[in-house]
């Protein structure tokens, strides 16, 4: 699993069907440096910045989310790729929540007992 900064951290992916020295068509893009040199963020007709959640492997997917409104939750499951997470709470939408940690879950449990 990824961390949150890991899951947060800007990712590009190649769109242009026109081949660029080093990348290939839908190449994700991680590498910091690279993404800074190319100042990919000011071509958008090359680059897609990805949201946090977009094309991940399911195992990097983090264990607790926070929802604004619900709190921090324990995910109990994931499904739709990266799409949707389980909670006790029920199904939410990737696009409703960021990551979160361990720690924030146990402080936030802590606070609201």
């Amino acid at each position: 699993m990824k961390t949150k900064e890991q899951l947060m951290a800007p990712r590009y992916q190649m769109i242009s069907r026109e081949p660029l020295v080093g990348f290939c068509f839908l190449d994700i893009i991680e590498d910091q440096h690279l993404i800074e040199a190319w100042d990919m963020k000011n071509l958008p007709h090359l680059f897609q910045k990805l949201e946090w959640y977009e094309e991940r492997d399911t195992n990097d997917l983090p264990d607790y989310i926070a929802v604004e409104g619900m709190g921090i939750l324990k995910v109990t499951g994931k499904g739709g790729g990266s799409t949707v997470f389980i909670a006790n709470e029920g199904v939410i939408s990737s696009k409703c929540c960021l990551p979160a940690t361990q720690e924030e879950y146990e402080a936030y449990k802590k606070a609201n007992a």
